[in-house]
């Protein structure tokens, strides 16, 4: 069940730690916790099932492989003592708890591998002190208000004829509780064949039987939530209620509209600004506050006026008729404060949302009104809605806006304990009782719980290679659904019956990854206690995301240096603060605050979400992402907590992204799957200036190519400084082609940016052509440059000026997921050519959707160096499917450049591609091993200065760590094995000495570009921070070698921090190239150095790779190894 080593590893962690007497029992027994976390996620990793809690998983596993009842009572009882201890400190830890908990754990890795060492750990652990009160399940009261349950099995279904009504049963474990069996009936009952073994059930409001202490009913107040951790935007929920009731396929049918944004909508977005507008500004006036709304997103308007002038001018008058409603409608408002577009998530009922406005009432604490503003036509003011036995309620609000109500009020419900407050659909284009009251019932709960469900329960499906639900997507399932849906279903439809095993099978399989890619997201990763996914935010404790730098907690707002018109906001660290956190700069995160300065509530309060704009030792700066917050939220002395965020938008736009692919003409698809080959025009003489001769054949290479041209760039060979720029220049040059050039990362468009910035307008302006111009795609969050950025100039320049710039300016620039997100910019341009840098970052779902709209396009990448970044594991990517290895797709978490490499390799179409082999960054010593080892000797150094000895430190030094630097530009520094894992003291102390010795000689010429420390765990991260000077830790980057790529340090340190042979793989990431064995992480980080490398590690166990292995044979040769 798990392999001798790890049972060995586990076995040796767990007896360090018990026979630890630095620790508490309390610190013990959590670090048992951890350890039992890691076998459970260990036995999980290759399950394509997603399990949203450590119990479920459990209840799954000691399920599959049998677990003893002694072990699954003890495991129970020790997670349920080890959560009492997690929550509250003061919980009194005695010996019995702690050698309880260490007897259950040492017979469950037992259980999985027995050692040959069983006599000795039975006899050992029996001479422990073991007696705790065993738990006993009382009945408590007749209602029981809330139930969290794991299903184990379905049970009966019992149909009663007399009244039609069908008796459901599941049986569940639960931890209060036990085993108990789940009656239910509708609208629960779907639930019966939609969940499956190991879900997670929230229930709340049940009877318990009279006579049967296990059994338990749902009755009209009940609420079941299927798997409550996977959240569900309420929009979403809402959109399923149509005219003649409601579907949950609505909601998967959304994922293949490819429709853009038209009129109406826009019209929307426009009047939701303007009523923004209005609370916030009682002197708002319409040409102002219209203006303002524009620049939001003013590619939307510009893509109207474009295609269809004449609407804007609709659209304008349209928005003014509902302006002056609103300020009409809301001079009548009462109110104490207001919040503006408030983020709310409930774990409870497995929602989240962003309420348009939400009252609230100095006097009336838990009083909390909802008002949700509809810009579109409203219905009679005697509109009446169905509720599920039969019976009609007058509303005068259509159902999909009803429902929509109906699950903020469960987001508050949940929120705030003992809310009372209204609901109100504010239907801005009537004059007649436009404010109309949404009755909150229970049954209209149930309804959109019991659709939430089923979108849970089918995407699921989807991520487990289950697509039945797309054998639905048929007129008959859907009903009565708007024109545009019906057009969008045919589509689908006829797309879907038709394709070939081929088309089918690549559509399936990469729908299947990404709804697995947004589960792993959302719950983290099987297998892996390190991707804990976003509803750790939830699930885990403060001290649980100290400990994996996954926080920076116990922040103090300082008011005074704080820029509230802009949510420029600005934190202390205070003593309880963590040192060391995986943020980094223009990362995402969201906001909450510390109850009573301990106590961690992030969903029982408004959510901020955020943007970090710098991180420093004393001090962080964010900028909040809703520039229409409450400034009264920050008006208190209260702590704040920041955690990572997770965007849905990164995920959702996939789908439509290998749909458009599905649905583009046919040879436009055969070549970007790889099955047709790409052709090519007479070649041209490529005779850039700054471009040696074999940069300039593949400049004319690329040039020359009619659909795609593929250019591999290894390290240092100035892949974005020269050659995209000089493709820029003579696309540019050559006719009136829009361009459009992609990265994957925001720091790569900086400098791409930086590039076009250095083109001289002199050599590629010919005859009247305007000056060479680009613009940027992105929030103003992304980049410190934003002189070119859209949503910069927007606030800027007026519309009509930035209208004019947009059409005429034929250069674009963005990240991949910037022009997914703002389709408008493929309505106003038609692009020639696509230059794709960081293409071997980037997945076929997040290209492929962008390469159908445009002629040609050219990736820039390097499939040797770090891969596309996906969190689901690894095991579960492998495609093995006849067809789509055909087209070598082999693992779907590669990039499309690394597979067509493939393809035009191994169908000999070889005018596709070619390899920069010209490097300017690494000096001959350091390129030396990678050249040889995953290079097949093709890389060539381009100055003189690449070949010159090494003469930085001094040789007679008395200083005798300067005296070993001197010797050679390549050294191991030899490591002896330590205890802890992912850490290695003295590694870290080695590291900082050698960044002192090397400020001590570079002394004025040290700067944050000179030294960069790479370790592949942030636990080490911070143990190496922990021993340099301040004076020193703001100039040198400590970080893993994912967050180095792309950048460059005159020397590189690598602290490998590993102590024994479960950890070598960590370190790694293999990739096959025929017969070359390439370590892409060990590739990067060896090829970030351009004066010196220097290693730190424990030889005997790296030497277990074969590459490792060599590459301490190549340094010994270099005479740069150093025994410990």
């Amino acid at each position: 069940m798990i392999p001798h080593e790890t049972a060995e590893h586990y076995l040796k962690e767990l007896n360090d730690i018990y026979e630890n007497n630095e620790l508490t029992f309390r610190k013990k027994i959590l670090a048992f916790r951890i350890i039992f976390r890691k076998l459970i996620t260990k036995l999980t990793e290759n399950e394509k099932q997603y399990f949203s809690s450590v119990f479920a998983r459990t209840v799954y596993i000691s399920d599959k492989y049998n677990f003893p009842d002694e072990i699954t009572i003890k495991i129970r009882t020790f997670t349920s003592i080890a959560e009492r201890i997690r929550k509250d400190v003061n919980f009194e830890c005695t010996i019995q708890h702690l050698n309880y908990a260490y007897v259950t754990v040492a017979e469950l890795i037992n259980f999985l591998h027995p050692s040959g060492n069983e006599e000795f750990l039975i006899d050992k652990l029996k001479t422990l002190d073991t007696r705790i009160p065993q738990p006993k399940y009382k009945r408590t009261s007749d209602t029981i208000e809330f139930i969290r349950a794991v299903v184990i099995e379905k049970g009966t279904v019992k149909e009663y004829s007399e009244n039609s009504i069908i008796d459901y049963v599941l049986i569940c474990d639960s931890e209060e509780f036990g085993k108990i069996k789940l009656h239910f009936r509708n609208p629960w009952g779907k639930l019966h064949s939609l969940t499956w073994k190991g879900a997670v059930l929230n229930v709340f409001s049940v009877k318990r039987d009279a006579k049967r202490n296990d059994e338990f009913k749902a009755g009209s107040s009940s609420i079941i939530v299927l798997e409550p951790d996977n959240l569900v935007d309420v929009t979403d929920i809402a959109e399923c209620f149509q005219y003649n009731g409601s579907n949950a396929l609505i909601y998967f049918l959304s994922k293949f509209k490819l429709k853009s944004t038209n009129a109406k909508a826009i019209t929307g977005n426009l009047i939701n600004s303007c009523f923004d507008d209005i609370l916030n500004n009682s002197d708002s006036n319409f040409d102002e506050a219209y203006e303002n709304a524009l620049k939001i997103k003013p590619l939307q308007i510009f893509a109207i006026a474009t295609e269809s002038p004449k609407d804007t001018k609709e659209i304008k008058e349209n928005v003014k008729t509902q302006y002056e409603n609103l300020r009409e409608i809301t001079s009548r408002l009462d109110y104490d404060r207001y919040s503006i577009e408030p983020t709310f998530i409930s774990s409870d009922y497995g929602l989240q949302g962003r309420l348009d406005v939400l009252i609230e009432f100095e006097d009336e604490i838990k009083r909390k009104n909802i008002i949700e503003l509809k810009s579109g036509k409203a219905p009679g003011k005697d509109l009446k809605i169905a509720l599920p036995d039969g019976r009609f309620i007058k509303t005068g609000i259509w159902e999909n806006h009803y429902i929509q109500a109906i699950c903020y009020n469960l987001l508050l419900d949940s929120a705030y304990e003992s809310r009372t407050g209204t609901s109100q659909i504010l239907y801005s284009q009537t004059e007649d009782e436009p404010l109309r009251n949404a009755p909150n019932i229970i049954q209209k709960k149930q309804e959109a719980i019991a659709i939430r469900n089923e979108i849970v329960a089918y995407e699921r499906q989807l991520a487990e290679g289950n697509f039945s639900v797309f054998d639905r997507f048929k007129e008959d399932e859907f009903g009565l659904i708007p024109k545009f849906d019906v057009d969008s279903l045919e589509i689908f439809e006829k797309f879907y019956s038709n394709s070939n095993e081929l088309y089918k099978a690549y559509f399936q399989s990469f729908i299947s990854f990404i709804m697995r890619e947004s589960q792993s997201l959302k719950h983290g990763v099987n297998g892996s206690e390190s991707s804990k996914g976003f509803s750790s935010l939830w699930k885990e404790t403060i001290e649980d995301k100290e400990n994996s730098y996954d926080v920076l907690s116990h922040l103090q707002l300082v008011k005074e240096e704080s820029d509230f018109e802009n949510f420029h906001l600005i934190f202390g660290r205070t003593e309880k603060t963590p040192d060391v956190t995986s943020f980094r700069k223009g990362d995402i995160g969201v906001m909450y605050r510390l109850r009573d300065g301990s106590v961690t509530e992030p969903l029982r309060q408004q959510i901020l979400k955020c943007s970090i704009k710098e991180i420093g030792n004393e001090k962080i700066k964010v900028s909040l992402r809703n520039k229409q917050a409450n400034s009264n939220l920050l008006d208190t002395d209260e702590l704040w907590v920041i955690e990572p965020d997770y965007i849905d938008a990164s995920t959702r736009n996939l789908f439509k992204s290998v749909y458009r692919l599905m649905l583009t003409d046919e040879a436009k698809r055969e070549l970007i799957l790889g099955m047709r080959e790409p052709e090519f025009a007479e070649q041209e003489k490529g005779e850039n200036n700054y471009l040696n001769q074999p940069q300039n054949e593949i400049l004319a290479k690329a040039l020359s190519a009619k659909n795609y041209f593929l250019i591999q760039g290894p390290p240092g060979t100035g892949k974005t400084a020269y050659m995209l720029r000089a493709l820029t220049e003579e696309f540019y040059k050559k006719d009136d082609s829009n361009i459009l050039l992609l990265a994957y990362t925001n720091r790569a468009v900086d400098e791409i940016c930086q590039a076009l910035d250095n083109i001289v307008e002199e050599k590629i302006i010919e005859k009247n052509e305007s000056p060479f111009d680009y613009l940027r795609l992105g929030s103003k969050e992304s980049t410190e440059n934003n002189g070119k950025l859209i949503s910069h100039l927007a606030e800027s320049i007026e519309i009509r000026e930035l209208f004019k710039l947009v059409k005429r300016t034929r250069v674009f620039v963005s990240t991949v997921t910037s022009a997914i997100t703002n389709p408008e910019l493929f309505r106003i341009k038609k692009f020639n050519i696509a230059i794709i840098d960081e293409a071997s970052q980037i997945l076929e779902p997040q290209i492929a959707g962008i390469l159908t709209q445009v002629d040609k396009f050219i990736m820039i990448g390097d499939e040797k160096q770090l891969p596309a970044v996906v969190v689901q594991h690894k095991n579960i990517t492998k495609v093995e499917n006849g067809h789509l290895n055909n087209i070598h797709l082999t693992n779907l978490a590669g990039s499309l450049f690394e597979r067509l490499i493939r393809c035009c390799v191994l169908n000999g179409w070889n005018d596709a591609y070619g390899m920069l082999t010209h490097q300017a960054r690494m000096h001959e010593d350091i390129q030396e091993f990678v050249n040889s080892r995953f290079y097949d000797g093709k890389l060539q150094i381009m100055y003189p200065h690449q070949k010159e000895p090494w003469t930085r430190f001094d040789s007679s030094s008395e200083n005798i760590l300067e005296k070993q630097l001197s010797t050679s530009r390549v050294l191991f520094f030899e490591s002896k094995p330590e205890e802890n894992a992912k850490v290695h003291n003295a590694e870290a102390e080695k590291a900082a000495e050698l960044v002192k010795t090397i400020y001590n000689k570079f002394a004025n010429d040290f700067n944050n570009k000179t030294v960069g420390v790479i370790t592949p765990f942030r636990a080490q991260c911070t143990e190496i921070y922990r021993y340099i000077p301040k004076q020193i830790a703001g100039l040198i980057t400590v970080d893993t070698v994912e967050r180095f790529q792309g950048s460059q340090r005159d020397i590189i340190i690598i602290s490998f921090a590993i102590n024994n042979l479960y950890e070598l793989k960590n370190l790694q990431s293999m990739l096959e190239i025929g017969d070359t064995k390439v370590d892409r992480k060990l590739n990067v980080a060896l090829t970030r150095a351009k004066e010196q490398i220097i290693l730190l590690g424990v030889a005997d166990v790296l030497s277990y790779s074969p590459i490792f292995k060599d590459l301490i044979g190549f340094i010994r040769e270099k005479r740069g190894y150093y025994e410990s």
